[in-house]
């Protein structure tokens, strides 16, 4: 039987490569000819002005703005397949309350509101609980901060971001402090102005219809169309409507820019084509036949693509390529410039990228994967480790660690987060034993 004196308890650990690159790059996605046009799935989708999109990924729901006055909804089957929402009666998730709407989003992914940016200056809220029927709860005048210039430029795109990504990425005010919600609706509603590019940042208070006016933040063009939060990796995604279309990808954390803050870019995408194009959504299919998915509208409706899906669009995950998903650095750390996948940040053995692959925090240094002390039972032995959810574990052993440990004791561990415990028969094990712990790498 092995002594436990010379158990070692082990964590596997590995490295990372690569500087940041800036370039403006080619569509992540596959061509505007391959896209799927959804303007088939019902007539009044193939026509013009459709100009806003938005997605709600816990309903699974398309949201769609048209300037013509109305708004629709459509619901995706988790396997690319998408139709116009309906209630129990069959009634279609179609309003028309009139207006020249650009932009839409949702704030509380849960609730029946959707929120419309008009492009005459105010950000409306509906109730979408039952089709058909045009209920408006509130409205914003914005009108002193983003007036419509020349009856052709104006408030466009709608995005909302609650406060734990603010916090989390240090979002501040143009004069640099830090800033989260204060009025009641937990985040920060964003609008892109087409008239220079700008992201102007508004808390609003639903209680009395008022809001508070942030601050506004340049982008990297001088026009935006549309806005898309994606509260799954903290990414705003900016569309551009000039020139061959742009999509932005930045951060909410901004750099002083002159007189002005400038959100940091992330990275910068050509679009599929030149045109119209001013909405942007992203929509995800869930069953794993695509890789990924976003859907652009086209004003024009040039070949019929005024709402087309791209199954395949996937924007890069580390974009300054310092070995860590930009999603899981902006949610630990702020600032993706804060730190690289090499360095240990928390000083527990293990590299910030090593911790992003065993789900641990990389900012606590108590929070590591590492074989804890193990528990003697007569014949047996209880081996521990802290766990995250999703992840799959294999525990490995070696007479001696510089000849590798070669022998598998147990494969495919699920996670029993926070605490996953696996027993070892020991009495075949020689006098000296090994262990190490590693994370599964995904299929």
């Amino acid at each position: 039987m092995a002594s436990l004196r010379s158990i070692w308890l082990l964590a596997a650990l590995c490295g990372y490569a690569g500087p940041p690159v800036y370039a403006t790059a080619p569509w992540p996605a596959e061509s505007n000819v391959e896209a799927v046009r959804l303007t088939g799935l019902d007539a009044g989708l193939d026509g013009s002005n459709w100009s806003g999109a938005t997605w709600n990924p816990e309903t699974r729901t398309l949201w769609l703005a048209c300037n013509s006055g109305y708004f629709w909804a459509l619901a995706e089957d988790g396997s690319g397949h998408f139709q116009v929402a309906t209630n129990a009666a069959g009634t279609p998730a179609k309003w028309t309350p009139g207006g020249d709407l650009e932009g839409i989003c949702q704030a509380d992914f849960g609730a029946n509101l959707v929120y419309l940016m008009d492009e005459n200056g105010y950000i409306r809220e509906y109730d979408v609980s039952q089709p058909g029927v045009v209920v408006e709860n509130r409205h914003w005048d914005i009108r002193a901060i983003c007036p419509e210039v020349g009856s052709v430029y104006g408030p466009e795109g709608l995005a909302f971001v609650p406060n734990e990504w603010l916090r989390r990425q240090r979002f501040c005010r143009p004069d640099g402090t830090e800033f989260a919600s204060t009025n009641g609706m937990g985040g920060l509603m964003l609008v892109g102005y087409q008239y220079d590019g700008f992201v102007y940042a508004l808390d609003l208070n639903r209680a009395t219809g008022t809001f508070g006016f942030i601050g506004k933040y340049q982008t990297g063009q001088t026009e935006t169309a549309d806005l898309e939060f994606d509260r799954a990796t903290g990414t705003l995604y900016v569309w551009h409507n000039v020139g061959s279309n742009y999509l932005e990808a930045v951060e909410l954390s901004s750099v002083a820019n002159g007189a002005n803050r400038r959100l940091r870019q992330l990275a910068e995408y050509y679009g599929p084509c030149a045109g119209n194009l001013e909405g942007f959504a992203l929509a995800p299919a869930a069953d794993g036949k695509f890789p990924g998915g976003c859907i652009l509208t086209d004003d024009d409706n040039q070949d019929h693509a005024a709402v087309a899906w791209y199954g395949h669009f996937q924007p890069a995950a580390d974009t300054d390529r310092d070995g860590l998903a930009d999603g899981w650095e902006l949610w630990h750390f702020g600032p993706t410039t804060q730190t690289v996948g090499a360095i240990d940040w928390d000083f527990d053995r293990m590299s910030n990228a090593d911790e992003e692959k065993a789900g641990t925090e990389p900012t606590n240094g108590a929070s590591v994967l590492i074989l804890g002390e193990p528990s003697p039972n007569g014949p047996e032995l209880a081996l521990n480790w802290q766990s995250a959810t999703g992840k799959f574990y294999r525990l490995q052993s070696a007479t001696r660690p510089e000849f590798g440990f070669t022998c598998v004791v147990a494969s495919n561990v699920a996670a029993t987060a926070p605490l996953n415990v696996v027993t070892v028969k020991v009495a075949g094990l020689p006098g000296n034993a090994f262990f190490r712990i590693a994370v599964e790498p995904p299929d």
